[in-house]
């Protein structure tokens, strides 16, 4: 069992948080960092990555120069929380990488060593205020936390991206939930995990940007169904049987639901398990909208092995993949 230790203010800051309507805090990244996550037991700061030969291989959401801002502005043994998943830290970053949002017990706000800052921790011009305990959490504008996104306020921009500082670690006792934009993105956070776990949700509204109303801008894919029912545009919105196990030499279609923007390039791959093409196809999609696409295979009869793996990009996002038995 881990050992915690606590901020002696920790029942003052609690008051705080839970009197200003925070019941979670956030954390967001790319899926491929589950498996390393479950291994290291929860978030670890990038100085213990750095020391323990892991950071190399984390797909981090910040760049160069947000890493040597981190190292200056004391950042470097802290792991960055929000006090909202609506944040412009995620808004981009969103369209580049599948990300996951973590949800987070607000007792990690009680830790000893927790700093607050009023904005953006990598935050240089007009400085920023980062304090511990109470008074720290006394610098947060919890009122541009909580109001609609306003990209055209720079108030709000500067006050919403308000951060929780986390020394070296956050245990996964403490995770509430692994939220998933989709079924789809969920089952790719089972793969990597190696197993489900009572920690995953899908919860699209996480993901969402307010334009108007709360929407997903981002390209994803939806859901995934493979089949040996023939499926056509005339009957691609009925429910189709799906199987788990694929038959060798007989045609079977994977029925693909996602969202794309105008330009978003597809990309399906069948492989063997040890990572050789079978066969793959690709689409372009013309416009924004939701789309189905519903690509027919075949294995063929001499294929020499028992499983084949289907991996699905949208502009070379992973966004599924999954094993699947032959008969």
């Amino acid at each position: 069992m881990i050992k915690i230790s606590f901020n002696s203010e920790a029942q003052q800051i609690l008051k705080v948080l839970k009197n200003n309507n925070i019941q979670s805090l956030w954390h967001f990244t790319d899926i491929r960092n589950l498996p390393l996550i479950k291994k290291l037991n929860g978030l670890r700061s990038k100085e213990f990555l750095e020391k323990n030969g892991y950071l190399n291989s984390v797909h981090c959401g910040g760049d160069k120069l947000s890493h040597a801002l981190d190292r200056k502005l004391g950042n470097w043994d802290k792991i960055s929380l929000n006090f909202t998943p609506h944040t412009p830290m995620a808004y981009s970053v969103k369209k580049e990488k599948h990300l996951v949002f973590i949800e987070i017990d607000i007792a990690v706000a009680t830790f000893n060593g927790v700093y607050f800052t009023d904005c953006n921790a990598t935050r240089l011009r007009n400085k920023q205020k980062r304090e511990k305990g109470v008074n720290g959490l006394s610098n947060v504008k919890f009122q541009y936390i909580h109001s609609q996104p306003k990209p055209y306020d720079a108030n709000w921009q500067k006050f919403v991206q308000a951060e929780i500082l986390v020394p070296d670690h956050i245990p996964l006792d403490y995770f509430k939930k692994i939220h998933f934009i989709s079924k789809a993105s969920l089952q790719l956070g089972q793969y990597l995990w190696g197993a489900d776990d009572k920690l995953f949700n899908v919860n699209s509204q996480v993901f969402s940007d307010y334009y108007r109303r709360w929407v997903v801008l981002n390209p994803y894919v939806e859901d995934v169904i493979i089949t040996h029912q023939e499926i056509t545009q005339s009957n691609v919105r009925n429910n189709h049987i799906g199987c788990e196990m694929v038959e060798k030499g007989k045609d079977f279609w994977i029925k693909i639901s996602l969202f794309a923007i105008a330009g978003t390039k597809g990309k399906l791959t069948l492989n063997t398990p040890y990572n050789q093409n079978i066969d793959q196809t690709e689409v372009e999609f013309e416009k924004e909208s939701k789309w189905w696409w519903y690509p027919k295979f075949k294995i063929p009869s001499d294929y020499p092995y028992s499983s084949f793996v289907i991996e699905i990009y949208l502009d070379d996002i992973l966004w599924y993949k999954s094993e699947r038995r032959i008969m």
